[in-house]
């Protein structure tokens, strides 16, 4: 099954962007107007492990089955933040590159908030550089971490 994510607190959604030039890695947008017949914008979430009796999942891009990684931080914001920005690829030369994601379900239905599985990092949009947010795993917040819309897409 095929979803869309929304965050709910910026209204955008999560797609997949262009190759950078590092080859073989993806950028991951948030935009607020989709067309949601495009492939790059629908995600396939996938039982990854079960960690500590508790289901944890991977997120690949219906488009190229491209995996969420987050292997290129953590850049430090301040002093009370770390943040590792999301890619995606579909070079995976280990498997612990993957973003492993824990679900935890708000008291709405298909709203989630998505943590690491050792829950230091939540995946947040976050605004990095002050031209526009990205897909990022934060550690630090002080309010709760952005909450995720799965909508089902054909």
């Amino acid at each position: 099954m095929y979803y869309h994510i929304k965050n709910l607190r910026t209204n955008q959604y999560i797609v997949l962007g262009k190759m950078t030039l590092e080859g073989g890695y993806y950028n991951v947008d948030l935009k607020s107007l989709i067309n949601k017949e495009n492939a790059s914008t629908k995600w396939e979430i996938h039982q990854s492990i079960a960690f500590q009796d508790t289901e944890v999942h991977t997120i690949s891009a219906a488009v190229n089955g491209s995996v969420l990684i987050d292997n290129f931080g953590p850049t430090k914001k301040d002093n009370n933040l770390s943040i590792k920005i999301v890619n995606a690829t579909y070079l995976l030369y280990e498997e612990k590159n993957k973003l492993n994601l824990y679900f935890s379900s708000t008291q709405q239905n298909n709203i989630y908030r998505m943590y690491s599985v050792d829950k230091a990092f939540a995946l947040s949009a976050y605004n990095i550089n002050d031209s526009d947010e990205r897909l990022c795993m934060v550690s630090g917040l002080s309010e709760l971490p952005d909450a995720w819309l799965l909508e089902e897409a054909a």
